[in-house]
């Protein structure tokens, strides 16, 4: 018979058995991570990705009007995420200050405000989508009892193309 351990060569990935059942698998947790980011930078609900986040410019709605999933349960809930998100360009900007690039190259540090100032107020709904989702995700992970998450909901499209 040969010897399992984590040292020894002939050793056998865990089997469904040996998995606890309760804790999904780091697979699914970076699936799920994924997904969510990418629905809220299409500015998508990310549990369902088919409610929108946003009626207008950047007007967050309270709840998804497809999967019921409320966006922030308490007012402020994704202010940490989003603020953070713009911090990267302001970042940018102190950056470019300290490294005298104003001094040194006033022209170019000119047009450095301009493109660092359009792209944060281009990617505003973009990164504060990011931010729900990332809010979203910490309720996932954390399986409050007194945050219930809506179930899956089904697609409802047809998957080969057809309307029904």
């Amino acid at each position: 018979m040969p010897r399992r351990g984590p040292l020894c060569k002939n050793t056998t990935s865990m089997t469904s058995v040996d998995k606890d059942p309760r804790q999904p698998d780091r697979d699914a947790k970076w699936r799920l991570f994924r997904v969510a980011i990418g629905r809220g930078w299409a500015l998508r609900c990310p549990h369902c990705g088919a409610g929108p986040l946003y009626s207008g410019w950047v007007h967050l709605l309270p709840a998804c009007p497809r999967c019921g999933l409320v966006y922030e349960r308490n007012q402020g809930d994704t202010w940490l995420f989003t603020t953070v998100g713009d911090r990267v360009f302001i970042g940018l900007l102190v950056a470019i200050i300290f490294f005298g690039v104003p001094r040194d190259h006033p022209r170019l540090a000119i047009l450095s405000f301009i493109v660092v100032g359009v792209a944060l107020i281009w990617t505003t709904p973009r990164r504060w989508g990011v931010g729900t989702a990332l809010h979203y995700l910490s309720r996932a992970y954390s399986k409050d009892a007194d945050d219930p998450i809506p179930p899956r909901v089904p697609n409802e499209t047809p998957t080969n193309g057809d309307e029904r």
